[in-house]
Protein backbone atom coordinates (compact mmCIF):
# COMPACT_ATOMS: atom_id res chain seq x y z
CA UNK A 1 0.00 0.00 0.00
CA UNK A 2 1.38 3.27 -1.11
CA UNK A 3 2.32 5.71 2.06
CA UNK A 4 0.32 9.37 2.30
CA UNK A 5 2.81 12.24 1.57
CA UNK A 6 1.51 15.22 3.38
CA UNK A 7 2.24 18.65 1.02
CA UNK A 8 1.74 22.43 1.81
CA UNK A 9 -0.98 23.67 0.39
CA UNK A 10 1.44 26.58 -0.67
CA UNK A 11 5.11 27.09 -1.42
CA UNK A 12 6.88 29.52 1.31
CA UNK A 13 6.29 33.01 1.06
CA UNK A 14 3.12 32.50 -1.72
CA UNK A 15 -0.27 33.46 -0.31
CA UNK A 16 -3.18 31.51 -0.94
CA UNK A 17 -7.01 31.64 -0.78
CA UNK A 18 -8.45 32.05 2.49
CA UNK A 19 -9.80 28.75 3.93
CA UNK A 20 -13.17 28.58 5.30
CA UNK A 21 -12.17 27.49 8.56
CA UNK A 22 -9.35 29.69 9.12
CA UNK A 23 -9.71 32.92 11.36
CA UNK A 24 -5.80 33.49 11.35
CA UNK A 25 -4.93 36.56 9.83
CA UNK A 26 -2.30 37.31 7.17
CA UNK A 27 0.95 36.12 7.41
CA UNK A 28 -0.10 33.69 10.04
CA UNK A 29 -0.75 29.45 9.00
CA UNK A 30 -3.91 29.14 11.01
CA UNK A 31 -4.65 25.90 12.83
CA UNK A 32 -7.07 23.07 11.06
CA UNK A 33 -8.42 19.91 12.96
CA UNK A 34 -10.39 17.33 11.68
CA UNK A 35 -12.02 14.85 13.16
CA UNK A 36 -13.44 11.68 11.89
CA UNK A 37 -16.91 11.60 14.03
CA UNK A 38 -18.74 7.82 14.20
CA UNK A 39 -20.39 7.15 11.34
CA UNK A 40 -23.85 4.99 10.80
CA UNK A 41 -21.75 2.51 8.66
CA UNK A 42 -19.23 1.70 11.27
CA UNK A 43 -21.81 0.83 14.07
CA UNK A 44 -21.09 -3.30 13.45
CA UNK A 45 -17.42 -2.28 13.66
CA UNK A 46 -15.60 -3.53 16.46
CA UNK A 47 -14.71 -1.86 19.49
CA UNK A 48 -11.20 -0.63 19.15
CA UNK A 49 -11.91 -0.44 15.47
CA UNK A 50 -14.26 2.59 15.68
CA UNK A 51 -12.12 3.65 18.51
CA UNK A 52 -9.05 3.76 16.18
CA UNK A 53 -11.41 5.73 13.30
CA UNK A 54 -12.12 8.27 16.40
CA UNK A 55 -8.71 9.07 16.81
CA UNK A 56 -7.87 9.71 13.72
CA UNK A 57 -7.67 13.24 11.48
CA UNK A 58 -7.32 13.03 7.83
CA UNK A 59 -6.24 16.03 5.75
CA UNK A 60 -8.50 17.88 3.95
CA UNK A 61 -7.91 19.60 0.33
CA UNK A 62 -6.87 23.37 0.42
CA UNK A 63 -9.82 25.73 -1.28
CA UNK A 64 -8.36 28.67 -3.29
CA UNK A 65 -7.81 31.79 -1.11
CA UNK A 66 -7.30 35.29 -2.23
CA UNK A 67 -3.94 36.51 -2.32
CA UNK A 68 -2.43 37.63 1.29
CA UNK A 69 -4.26 34.99 3.16
CA UNK A 70 -2.69 32.60 5.60
CA UNK A 71 -2.75 29.26 4.49
CA UNK A 72 -3.99 26.68 7.22
CA UNK A 73 -1.34 23.98 8.10
CA UNK A 74 -2.24 20.25 8.58
CA UNK A 75 -2.35 18.42 11.81
CA UNK A 76 0.58 16.79 11.19
CA UNK A 77 2.46 20.52 10.29
CA UNK A 78 1.06 22.13 13.48
CA UNK A 79 2.01 19.38 16.09
CA UNK A 80 5.27 19.01 15.09
CA UNK A 81 4.90 15.64 13.83
CA UNK A 82 7.45 14.09 11.08
CA UNK A 83 5.81 13.61 7.75
CA UNK A 84 5.35 10.07 6.74
CA UNK A 85 7.96 8.79 3.75
CA UNK A 86 7.14 9.20 0.13
CA UNK A 87 5.53 6.25 -1.58
CA UNK A 88 7.87 4.35 -3.63
CA UNK A 89 7.46 5.10 -7.60
CA UNK A 90 4.60 7.18 -6.88
CA UNK A 91 5.48 11.46 -7.49
CA UNK A 92 4.38 13.58 -4.53
CA UNK A 93 2.63 16.54 -4.28
CA UNK A 94 -0.23 18.58 -3.70
CA UNK A 95 -2.18 16.14 -6.25
CA UNK A 96 -1.10 12.72 -4.65
CA UNK A 97 -3.64 10.96 -3.53
CA UNK A 98 -4.44 9.42 0.72
CA UNK A 99 -4.20 5.77 0.53
CA UNK A 100 -5.64 5.75 4.53
CA UNK A 101 -8.22 2.25 3.71
CA UNK A 102 -9.96 3.79 7.05
CA UNK A 103 -11.55 6.81 4.99
CA UNK A 104 -12.53 4.74 2.10
CA UNK A 105 -16.29 4.85 3.21
CA UNK A 106 -17.58 8.39 3.52
CA UNK A 107 -15.65 12.30 3.33
CA UNK A 108 -15.05 13.36 6.48
CA UNK A 109 -16.11 16.73 7.54
CA UNK A 110 -13.62 19.67 8.98
CA UNK A 111 -13.98 20.56 12.82
CA UNK A 112 -15.14 24.09 13.36
CA UNK A 113 -12.80 26.03 15.64
CA UNK A 114 -13.60 25.48 19.03
CA UNK A 115 -15.55 22.51 18.63
CA UNK A 116 -14.69 19.55 20.87
CA UNK A 117 -13.33 15.97 19.55
CA UNK A 118 -16.24 13.28 19.19
CA UNK A 119 -14.42 10.39 20.63
CA UNK A 120 -17.01 7.59 21.80
CA UNK A 121 -15.71 7.39 25.43
CA UNK A 122 -17.87 3.91 25.75
CA UNK A 123 -15.85 2.13 22.73
CA UNK A 124 -12.93 3.47 24.38
CA UNK A 125 -13.58 2.30 27.88
CA UNK A 126 -14.56 -1.38 26.74
CA UNK A 127 -11.29 -1.56 24.99
CA UNK A 128 -8.38 -3.40 26.46
CA UNK A 129 -3.93 -2.76 25.97
CA UNK A 130 -2.42 -6.26 24.77
CA UNK A 131 -0.81 -7.07 28.27
CA UNK A 132 -4.28 -6.68 30.50
CA UNK A 133 -5.62 -9.13 27.14
CA UNK A 134 -3.08 -11.47 27.47
CA UNK A 135 -3.49 -11.40 31.42
CA UNK A 136 -7.24 -12.38 31.36
CA UNK A 137 -6.44 -14.89 28.79
CA UNK A 138 -4.44 -17.13 31.19
CA UNK A 139 -6.78 -16.30 33.81
CA UNK A 140 -9.45 -17.79 32.22
CA UNK A 141 -7.43 -20.63 30.85
CA UNK A 142 -5.95 -21.30 34.30
CA UNK A 143 -10.49 -21.40 36.10
CA UNK A 144 -10.99 -23.46 32.76
CA UNK A 145 -8.55 -26.22 33.65
CA UNK A 146 -9.02 -26.91 37.29
CA UNK A 147 -12.88 -26.94 36.61
CA UNK A 148 -12.16 -29.60 34.32
CA UNK A 149 -9.39 -31.49 36.59
CA UNK A 150 -12.31 -30.74 39.94
CA UNK A 151 -14.59 -32.64 37.25
CA UNK A 152 -12.97 -35.72 36.25
CA UNK A 153 -12.11 -36.88 40.03
CA UNK A 154 -15.92 -36.11 41.11
CA UNK A 155 -16.78 -38.32 38.56
CA UNK A 156 -14.13 -40.77 38.63
CA UNK A 157 -14.80 -43.79 41.66
CA UNK A 158 -11.40 -44.38 43.68
CA UNK A 159 -9.37 -47.46 43.15
CA UNK A 160 -10.64 -50.53 45.62
CA UNK A 161 -7.32 -52.64 45.50
CA UNK A 162 -9.61 -55.36 47.30
CA UNK A 163 -11.94 -55.33 44.28
CA UNK A 164 -9.51 -55.67 41.70
CA UNK A 165 -7.87 -58.32 44.07
CA UNK A 166 -11.08 -60.43 43.70
CA UNK A 167 -12.16 -60.10 40.68
CA UNK A 168 -11.89 -61.89 37.60
CA UNK A 169 -8.40 -63.50 36.37
CA UNK A 170 -7.00 -60.90 33.95
CA UNK A 171 -6.80 -63.93 31.27
CA UNK A 172 -10.68 -63.94 30.96
CA UNK A 173 -12.29 -62.29 28.33
CA UNK A 174 -14.38 -59.20 28.66
CA UNK A 175 -17.95 -60.23 29.06
CA UNK A 176 -20.23 -58.56 26.46
CA UNK A 177 -23.36 -56.14 27.15
CA UNK A 178 -25.49 -58.83 26.70
CA UNK A 179 -24.20 -61.64 28.62
CA UNK A 180 -25.46 -62.66 31.83
CA UNK A 181 -23.85 -61.21 34.95
CA UNK A 182 -21.94 -63.46 37.27
CA UNK A 183 -21.81 -64.08 40.22
CA UNK A 184 -18.21 -62.81 42.43
CA UNK A 185 -16.14 -65.26 42.60
CA UNK A 186 -16.08 -67.68 46.05
CA UNK A 187 -13.08 -68.54 48.82
CA UNK A 188 -9.99 -69.57 47.43
CA UNK A 189 -9.44 -72.69 48.22
CA UNK A 190 -5.92 -74.47 47.69
CA UNK A 191 -5.51 -77.26 45.72
CA UNK A 192 -3.83 -80.81 46.63
CA UNK A 193 -3.66 -83.68 44.32
CA UNK A 194 -5.21 -86.80 45.95
CA UNK A 195 -2.91 -89.59 46.48
CA UNK A 196 -3.64 -93.25 46.00
CA UNK A 197 -4.17 -95.01 49.12
CA UNK A 198 -4.69 -98.95 50.97
CA UNK A 199 -8.26 -100.50 50.58
CA UNK A 200 -10.91 -98.85 52.87
CA UNK A 201 -14.22 -100.52 54.07
CA UNK A 202 -15.85 -97.70 52.33
CA UNK A 203 -15.17 -99.18 49.11
CA UNK A 204 -16.50 -102.17 49.40
CA UNK A 205 -20.35 -100.15 51.02
CA UNK A 206 -21.83 -101.04 47.78
CA UNK A 207 -21.40 -104.79 47.71
CA UNK A 208 -24.44 -106.77 48.10
CA UNK A 209 -23.56 -109.51 50.45
CA UNK A 210 -21.94 -106.85 53.08
CA UNK A 211 -22.98 -104.23 54.88
CA UNK A 212 -21.29 -101.54 56.53
CA UNK A 213 -22.03 -99.97 59.74
CA UNK A 214 -20.52 -97.00 61.78
CA UNK A 215 -20.34 -95.26 64.99
CA UNK A 216 -18.54 -93.34 67.63
CA UNK A 217 -17.01 -94.33 70.96
CA UNK A 218 -17.95 -91.02 73.13
CA UNK A 219 -16.64 -92.12 76.35
CA UNK A 220 -18.04 -95.89 76.25
CA UNK A 221 -16.49 -99.09 76.46
CA UNK A 222 -15.29 -101.01 73.35
CA UNK A 223 -17.88 -103.87 73.89
CA UNK A 224 -20.56 -101.48 74.48
CA UNK A 225 -20.23 -99.39 71.41
CA UNK A 226 -19.76 -102.27 69.39
CA UNK A 227 -23.15 -103.92 70.32
CA UNK A 228 -24.81 -101.02 69.57
CA UNK A 229 -24.36 -101.20 66.47
CA UNK A 230 -25.42 -104.91 66.13
CA UNK A 231 -21.88 -106.53 66.41
CA UNK A 232 -22.02 -110.22 68.01
CA UNK A 233 -20.15 -110.24 70.94
CA UNK A 234 -18.25 -113.03 69.57
CA UNK A 235 -16.92 -111.00 66.80
CA UNK A 236 -15.78 -108.41 68.78
CA UNK A 237 -13.38 -110.47 70.43
CA UNK A 238 -12.19 -111.46 67.12
CA UNK A 239 -11.07 -108.19 67.04
CA UNK A 240 -9.66 -107.47 70.09
CA UNK A 241 -7.51 -110.66 69.51
CA UNK A 242 -6.21 -109.10 65.85
CA UNK A 243 -4.89 -106.13 67.72
CA UNK A 244 -3.57 -108.01 70.30
CA UNK A 245 -0.09 -106.51 70.40
CA UNK A 246 -0.39 -103.43 68.39
CA UNK A 247 -3.64 -101.36 69.80
CA UNK A 248 -5.10 -101.12 73.64
CA UNK A 249 -8.79 -100.09 73.25
CA UNK A 250 -8.95 -99.59 77.16
CA UNK A 251 -8.42 -95.31 76.70
CA UNK A 252 -11.03 -94.46 73.79
CA UNK A 253 -11.28 -90.85 72.95
CA UNK A 254 -14.51 -88.96 72.51
CA UNK A 255 -14.34 -88.49 68.68
CA UNK A 256 -12.83 -91.48 68.31
CA UNK A 257 -14.57 -93.22 65.70
CA UNK A 258 -14.84 -96.99 63.70
CA UNK A 259 -16.66 -98.82 61.07
CA UNK A 260 -17.38 -102.79 60.35
CA UNK A 261 -17.76 -104.69 57.60
CA UNK A 262 -20.31 -107.21 58.60
CA UNK A 263 -21.68 -110.36 56.05
CA UNK A 264 -25.14 -109.74 55.84
CA UNK A 265 -26.15 -113.82 56.63
CA UNK A 266 -23.55 -114.50 59.09
CA UNK A 267 -22.85 -111.12 60.68
CA UNK A 268 -19.05 -112.16 60.70
CA UNK A 269 -16.94 -109.58 60.44
CA UNK A 270 -15.08 -109.05 57.50
CA UNK A 271 -13.11 -105.92 58.13
CA UNK A 272 -12.93 -103.41 60.90
CA UNK A 273 -10.98 -99.72 61.09
CA UNK A 274 -9.99 -97.80 64.51
CA UNK A 275 -9.61 -93.76 63.28
CA UNK A 276 -7.93 -91.88 65.84
CA UNK A 277 -7.47 -89.06 63.45
CA UNK A 278 -7.20 -88.66 59.44
CA UNK A 279 -3.74 -89.02 60.18
CA UNK A 280 -3.70 -92.36 62.17
CA UNK A 281 -6.20 -95.32 61.06
CA UNK A 282 -6.00 -98.82 62.05
CA UNK A 283 -7.15 -101.83 60.32
CA UNK A 284 -8.48 -105.51 60.90
CA UNK A 285 -8.69 -107.40 57.73
CA UNK A 286 -9.99 -111.13 56.91
CA UNK A 287 -7.70 -112.89 55.02
CA UNK A 288 -7.85 -116.96 54.84
CA UNK A 289 -10.81 -116.57 57.28
CA UNK A 290 -8.95 -114.63 60.11
CA UNK A 291 -8.64 -111.32 61.17
CA UNK A 292 -4.81 -109.95 60.33
CA UNK A 293 -4.65 -105.92 61.93
CA UNK A 294 -2.11 -103.31 61.17
CA UNK A 295 -1.56 -99.21 60.70
CA UNK A 296 -2.32 -98.52 57.24
CA UNK A 297 -0.37 -96.05 55.21
CA UNK A 298 -1.94 -92.80 55.02
CA UNK A 299 0.90 -91.07 53.22
CA UNK A 300 1.11 -88.38 55.50
CA UNK A 301 2.95 -85.07 54.42
CA UNK A 302 4.01 -81.82 55.92
CA UNK A 303 4.34 -78.63 53.99
CA UNK A 304 4.55 -75.06 55.28
CA UNK A 305 2.47 -72.54 53.47
CA UNK A 306 2.41 -68.76 53.87
CA UNK A 307 -0.87 -66.40 53.70
CA UNK A 308 -3.01 -63.76 54.76
CA UNK A 309 -6.38 -62.49 55.00
CA UNK A 310 -8.27 -59.35 56.55
CA UNK A 311 -10.89 -59.76 59.66
CA UNK A 312 -14.43 -59.06 58.86
CA UNK A 313 -17.28 -59.46 61.35
CA UNK A 314 -17.09 -62.83 60.93
CA UNK A 315 -13.71 -64.57 61.66
CA UNK A 316 -14.40 -68.09 60.31
CA UNK A 317 -15.29 -66.72 57.18
CA UNK A 318 -12.62 -64.68 57.06
CA UNK A 319 -10.60 -67.65 57.38
CA UNK A 320 -11.96 -69.36 54.84
CA UNK A 321 -11.63 -66.13 52.53
CA UNK A 322 -8.21 -66.34 53.19
CA UNK A 323 -8.00 -69.96 51.52
CA UNK A 324 -7.51 -71.59 54.89
CA UNK A 325 -9.20 -74.30 56.76
CA UNK A 326 -11.70 -73.36 59.74
CA UNK A 327 -8.87 -75.49 62.40
CA UNK A 328 -6.86 -72.32 61.88
CA UNK A 329 -8.57 -70.44 64.15
CA UNK A 330 -7.17 -73.35 66.85
CA UNK A 331 -3.81 -72.77 66.02
CA UNK A 332 -3.66 -69.25 66.25
CA UNK A 333 -4.94 -69.77 69.78
CA UNK A 334 -2.19 -71.94 70.65
CA UNK A 335 -0.10 -69.66 69.03
CA UNK A 336 -1.20 -66.63 70.98
CA UNK A 337 -1.70 -68.25 74.43
CA UNK A 338 -1.10 -66.29 77.15
CA UNK A 339 -0.78 -62.70 75.69
CA UNK A 340 -4.32 -62.48 73.33
CA UNK A 341 -6.51 -64.95 71.51
CA UNK A 342 -8.50 -64.91 67.86
CA UNK A 343 -11.79 -63.17 70.04
CA UNK A 344 -9.31 -59.90 70.89
CA UNK A 345 -8.74 -59.68 66.49
CA UNK A 346 -10.78 -56.42 65.38
CA UNK A 347 -12.79 -56.08 62.10
CA UNK A 348 -10.54 -54.17 59.49
CA UNK A 349 -7.20 -55.87 60.92
CA UNK A 350 -4.99 -57.92 59.23
CA UNK A 351 -3.31 -61.32 59.89
CA UNK A 352 -0.59 -62.90 58.59
CA UNK A 353 0.85 -66.63 58.95
CA UNK A 354 3.11 -69.29 58.13
CA UNK A 355 2.37 -72.46 59.55
CA UNK A 356 3.02 -76.22 59.21
CA UNK A 357 -0.18 -78.18 56.91
CA UNK A 358 -0.40 -82.07 57.73
CA UNK A 359 -1.88 -83.99 54.36
CA UNK A 360 -2.98 -87.91 54.54
CA UNK A 361 -3.67 -89.60 51.14
CA UNK A 362 -3.23 -85.65 49.46
CA UNK A 363 -6.07 -84.73 51.43
CA UNK A 364 -5.74 -81.75 54.05
CA UNK A 365 -5.75 -83.57 58.03
CA UNK A 366 -4.82 -81.06 59.89
CA UNK A 367 -2.58 -78.02 60.97
CA UNK A 368 0.95 -79.04 62.60
CA UNK A 369 1.76 -75.67 64.04
CA UNK A 370 2.29 -71.89 63.31
CA UNK A 371 5.70 -71.29 62.06
CA UNK A 372 5.32 -67.64 62.00
CA UNK A 373 2.50 -65.15 62.90
CA UNK A 374 1.38 -61.59 62.80
CA UNK A 375 -1.43 -60.11 63.69
CA UNK A 376 -1.84 -56.23 62.84
CA UNK A 377 -4.70 -53.84 64.40
CA UNK A 378 -6.88 -51.67 62.18
CA UNK A 379 -5.10 -48.72 63.96
CA UNK A 380 -1.63 -48.00 62.44
CA UNK A 381 -0.30 -46.80 65.51
CA UNK A 382 -0.94 -50.05 67.27
CA UNK A 383 1.66 -52.28 68.16
CA UNK A 384 1.58 -55.38 65.68
CA UNK A 385 1.25 -59.15 67.57
CA UNK A 386 3.67 -61.29 66.73
CA UNK A 387 4.90 -65.30 67.68
CA UNK A 388 7.69 -67.48 66.06
CA UNK A 389 8.27 -70.83 66.82
CA UNK A 390 11.94 -72.07 68.07
CA UNK A 391 13.54 -75.51 68.78
CA UNK A 392 16.67 -75.11 69.88
CA UNK A 393 19.26 -77.65 71.72
CA UNK A 394 18.16 -75.99 75.26
CA UNK A 395 14.81 -74.48 74.48
CA UNK A 396 11.74 -74.74 72.29
CA UNK A 397 8.44 -73.21 72.07
CA UNK A 398 6.44 -70.28 70.99
CA UNK A 399 8.59 -66.59 71.29
CA UNK A 400 7.61 -63.14 70.78
CA UNK A 401 10.12 -60.60 68.61
CA UNK A 402 11.93 -59.73 71.48
CA UNK A 403 12.72 -63.55 72.46
CA UNK A 404 10.48 -63.34 75.29
CA UNK A 405 8.23 -66.73 76.05
CA UNK A 406 4.76 -66.04 77.69
CA UNK A 407 3.37 -68.55 79.65
CA UNK A 408 1.61 -71.17 77.24
CA UNK A 409 -1.44 -71.95 79.90
CA UNK A 410 -3.01 -68.22 79.00
CA UNK A 411 -3.96 -67.95 83.07
CA UNK A 412 -3.07 -64.85 84.57
CA UNK A 413 -3.55 -62.96 87.76
CA UNK A 414 -7.27 -61.27 88.30
CA UNK A 415 -5.28 -58.39 90.46
CA UNK A 416 -1.52 -58.14 88.82
CA UNK A 417 0.99 -57.31 91.68
CA UNK A 418 -1.65 -57.82 94.57
CA UNK A 419 -0.47 -60.25 97.57
CA UNK A 420 -2.27 -63.08 98.04
CA UNK A 421 -3.44 -63.17 101.55
CA UNK A 422 -5.17 -66.02 102.22
CA UNK A 423 -4.84 -69.19 99.42
CA UNK A 424 -7.27 -72.06 98.62
CA UNK A 425 -7.47 -74.36 102.00
CA UNK A 426 -10.25 -77.12 102.28
CA UNK A 427 -8.95 -77.82 106.02
CA UNK A 428 -8.14 -74.16 106.76
CA UNK A 429 -8.85 -72.66 110.34
CA UNK A 430 -11.72 -69.67 110.28
CA UNK A 431 -10.01 -66.73 111.62
CA UNK A 432 -13.56 -65.66 113.52
CA UNK A 433 -15.34 -68.80 114.07
CA UNK A 434 -12.00 -70.46 115.38
CA UNK A 435 -12.85 -74.06 112.99
CA UNK A 436 -12.01 -75.94 110.63
CA UNK A 437 -13.95 -74.63 107.71
CA UNK A 438 -12.57 -74.99 103.78
CA UNK A 439 -11.59 -72.11 102.14
CA UNK A 440 -12.85 -72.37 98.68
CA UNK A 441 -10.66 -69.18 96.97
CA UNK A 442 -7.66 -66.94 97.56
CA UNK A 443 -7.99 -63.46 99.03
CA UNK A 444 -6.00 -61.08 97.53
CA UNK A 445 -5.14 -57.62 99.12
CA UNK A 446 -5.91 -54.69 97.55
CA UNK A 447 -6.99 -50.87 97.69
CA UNK A 448 -10.66 -49.87 97.05
CA UNK A 449 -11.35 -49.46 93.32
CA UNK A 450 -8.18 -51.59 92.34
CA UNK A 451 -9.28 -52.85 88.83
CA UNK A 452 -10.41 -56.72 88.49
CA UNK A 453 -9.35 -58.54 85.62
CA UNK A 454 -10.52 -62.13 83.66
CA UNK A 455 -8.44 -64.57 84.23
CA UNK A 456 -9.27 -66.28 81.52
CA UNK A 457 -11.08 -65.30 78.09
CA UNK A 458 -14.35 -66.94 78.64
CA UNK A 459 -18.20 -65.57 78.96
CA UNK A 460 -20.07 -63.26 81.55
CA UNK A 461 -22.31 -66.59 83.00
CA UNK A 462 -23.91 -64.26 86.02
CA UNK A 463 -23.82 -60.64 86.96
CA UNK A 464 -25.77 -59.39 90.11
CA UNK A 465 -25.96 -59.55 94.01
CA UNK A 466 -24.18 -62.93 95.28
CA UNK A 467 -25.90 -63.04 98.64
CA UNK A 468 -22.08 -63.53 101.30
CA UNK A 469 -20.24 -62.69 98.18
CA UNK A 470 -21.62 -59.05 97.48
CA UNK A 471 -21.25 -58.01 93.96
CA UNK A 472 -20.66 -61.13 92.22
CA UNK A 473 -19.61 -61.97 88.73
CA UNK A 474 -19.27 -65.25 87.25
CA UNK A 475 -16.98 -65.99 83.84
CA UNK A 476 -17.70 -70.21 82.08
CA UNK A 477 -14.07 -70.47 80.48
CA UNK A 478 -13.57 -73.42 77.49
CA UNK A 479 -13.52 -77.28 79.21
CA UNK A 480 -16.26 -76.84 81.82
CA UNK A 481 -13.70 -74.23 84.03
CA UNK A 482 -15.56 -71.60 85.60
CA UNK A 483 -13.85 -68.55 88.02
CA UNK A 484 -16.15 -66.46 90.52
CA UNK A 485 -15.01 -63.37 91.65
CA UNK A 486 -16.93 -61.65 94.63
CA UNK A 487 -16.49 -58.46 96.89
CA UNK A 488 -16.87 -55.82 93.95
CA UNK A 489 -17.55 -52.15 94.41
CA UNK A 490 -19.55 -51.60 91.32
CA UNK A 491 -19.19 -53.42 88.65
CA UNK A 492 -18.13 -51.60 84.82
CA UNK A 493 -19.96 -49.98 82.18
CA UNK A 494 -21.80 -52.41 79.94
CA UNK A 495 -21.07 -55.70 81.90
CA UNK A 496 -24.08 -58.29 81.06
CA UNK A 497 -24.57 -61.87 81.00
CA UNK A 498 -23.38 -63.34 77.59
CA UNK A 499 -20.61 -60.98 76.84
CA UNK A 500 -16.92 -62.22 76.33
CA UNK A 501 -14.58 -61.15 78.36
CA UNK A 502 -11.05 -61.75 78.66
CA UNK A 503 -9.88 -61.36 74.98
CA UNK A 504 -7.02 -59.35 75.78
CA UNK A 505 -4.10 -60.58 78.26
CA UNK A 506 -5.70 -58.03 80.51
CA UNK A 507 -9.05 -57.27 79.76
CA UNK A 508 -10.51 -54.30 82.63
CA UNK A 509 -13.65 -55.39 83.17
CA UNK A 510 -14.54 -54.74 87.36
CA UNK A 511 -13.51 -53.03 90.01
CA UNK A 512 -12.70 -54.41 93.53
CA UNK A 513 -13.98 -53.46 96.91
CA UNK A 514 -11.83 -53.63 99.36
CA UNK A 515 -12.36 -54.88 102.98
CA UNK A 516 -10.53 -53.23 105.89
CA UNK A 517 -8.49 -56.66 105.63
CA UNK A 518 -8.50 -58.01 102.12
CA UNK A 519 -10.96 -59.12 99.65
CA UNK A 520 -11.56 -62.47 98.39
CA UNK A 521 -12.05 -63.75 95.09
CA UNK A 522 -12.87 -67.53 94.90
CA UNK A 523 -10.49 -69.34 92.59
CA UNK A 524 -11.79 -71.71 89.15
CA UNK A 525 -14.30 -73.63 90.49
CA UNK A 526 -12.92 -76.66 88.49
CA UNK A 527 -8.75 -76.37 89.08
CA UNK A 528 -7.13 -75.30 85.63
Amino acid sequence: MAEEVPTKAADEGEASAPSPTSTAPAGRLGARRLVAPLREADATASARRRVLDARLIPDEPLTDAPAGSAVAESPSERLGARPPLEPRGEPSGPAAPRSSRMHESAPLRPLRRGEPQAFDRAAAALSLSPRMTAVFGGLFGLATVTTIIALLIQGVPPRDDRALAAATPSGSTEASPDAPVEPPPGPTKRVRAKVPGPWRIADAAKEPATRVVEGKFDRKSFIVALSEVGVPKDQTYRILKAFDGLQKFDRLGRNDRFSVLLDRESKAVKAFEFAVSPLEVWQAREVDGLLRAEALDMKVAHEEIAGAFYVGKNLARSIEWGGFEPSLAKALDEALAGRMSTEGFEEGGTVRVVIDEVTALGEFADYGGVVALEYRPPDPAATPVRAYTFKGPTSKGIFDERGRQPDGSGWVSPVPGAPITSRFNPKRMHPVLKRVQPHNGTDYGAPTGTPIYAAFRGKLSFVGNGGPCGNMITIAHPNGIETVYCHLSKFAAGLKTGAKVGIDAYAKFLQLYNPPASAAIPAPSTPA
